[in-house]
């Protein structure tokens, strides 16, 4: 048998020796426990993270119930704790533990993972496995609020899981994970009796929590409070970087400070708002275009449904001096007439030189004029994939 906190006694009862007990005690703040038994075999190692040593516990199912590769699931519950310790602050349990889940679900509870893992290195089970472990900050460390809230633990989940799998596999392999994640808002809702004609993204916004899954909405909780969640969670990633150093230590520091504030405790969307706004307002990217808050990225992003498309058409003005001047118009469609966001743009010179910057995209149309030192070889908008919409691109006239 496996729970959350720590093993302190385990062996025949003293009284009845066909009995055998389990005891088990949790020593932190903790909203949510379980437990899991079964014919399990148990692996033990220890990991250092910051100093001490964390034992870390799998749970297998040893004969013909399932194949696993236990040694690799091990390391990567501790690989996965040294890095999310690194980006989110301390790991603050005794130990840490997980059991093989026989079917396809997980859960991540405080000590505890739920793995249908197999442990092998693609990128589905680093995703996978992230994802739950990084439930010990979002969840656990740090609850949410109300059903309203619950995009605070699964987004911030699900986009854990992107971080560490570029990390552990290629950045190729992220931007696959980001593809299928904004690509998932694109399919229709299923209902009782088919599908419909309108989109996942269109269901509603993320502040509705469970509330996006009915009998006619089959599928947008997933999706929605998943993957859009996730996907939000990385547009204020772009955000706090720096657009010329690619510095996004400023947003680590953020989400730091929200588990500080509200460790052992709930958190709400609208606190995490107010913490991300005080931060945000000291980034490059605000003083760039003088924003003092983030009230109107919530107010777009997490209130509402749109889903924009970005356009970029531009042409290249060569200068008398040698250098150059990118002129063009950046399109928002599908969206509110108020609605702006920040994009960032990438552009390409001889000798593999790049430079990164971004442009503002205000109402449905907004002009833009780059100065460079050079002519470019090319100008792309959000090749990386930062900012959500449902389709970017970027057209040289």
């Amino acid at each position: 048998m496996a729970s959350v906190g720590e093993r302190v006694r385990e062996g025949a009862d003293a009284d009845n020796k066909d009995e055998w007990i389990t005891q088990w005690m949790v020593k932190e703040l903790l909203a949510l426990v379980t437990f899991v038994c079964g014919r399990f075999e148990r692996h033990e190692e220890k990991v250092k993270i910051e100093g001490r040593e964390v034992p870390i516990e799998y749970y297998s199912t040893p004969g013909d119930v399932q194949a696993v590769n236990e040694e690799f699931i091990m390391a990567e519950i501790g690989n996965g704790l040294k890095y999310f310790t690194n980006i989110f602050g301390p790991y603050p349990y005794g130990r840490m533990g997980a059991a093989y889940f026989p079917t396809h679900y997980g859960q991540g509870f405080a000590t505890l993972l739920l793995l249908p893992a197999e442990g092998y290195a693609r990128r589905s089970e680093f995703a996978f496995m992230a994802h739950e472990g990084s439930h010990q900050w979002w969840g656990n460390i740090v609850g949410w609020r109300s059903y309203r809230d619950q995009w605070l633990s699964e987004g911030f989940a699900e986009y854990s899981g992107v971080l560490y799998t570029g990390l552990r596999m290629k950045s190729k392999d992220a931007y696959e994970l980001l593809k299928e994640m904004r690509s998932s808002l694109l399919y229709p809702p299923q209902t009782d009796t088919g599908i419909t004609g309108e989109k996942l993204y269109e269901v509603g916004p993320l502040i509705l929590g469970q509330r996006l899954s009915s009998r006619r909405s089959q599928g947008a909780y997933q999706a929605l409070i998943y993957n859009k969640g996730g996907l939000v969670l990385r547009m204020l990633h772009f955000l706090f970087t720096n657009p010329s150093t690619g510095d996004g230590q400023p947003f680590f520091d953020m989400m730091k400070d929200f588990v500080n504030r509200y460790r052992n405790s709930s958190a709400s969307t609208e606190q995490f708002a107010q913490v991300a706004g005080e931060h945000f307002a000291r980034t490059a990217i605000a003083q760039k275009y003088g924003i003092k808050d983030l009230n109107w990225f919530f107010t777009q992003w997490v209130y509402q449904t749109a889903l924009p498309t970005y356009r970029l058409e531009y042409s290249i003005v060569e200068q008398p001096d040698g250098k150059s001047m990118v002129q063009g118009t950046v399109f928002q469609e599908n969206a509110p007439d108020n609605w702006a966001m920040p994009l960032p743009v990438v552009i390409k010179f001889d000798g593999n030189k790049i430079a990164r910057g971004t442009i503002l995209a205000a109402g449905p149309r907004q002009p833009v004029n780059i100065a460079l030192p050079q002519k470019p070889k090319s100008v792309e908008l959000d090749p990386e994939l930062w900012v959500l919409s449902e389709k970017t691109s970027t057209k040289k006239r």
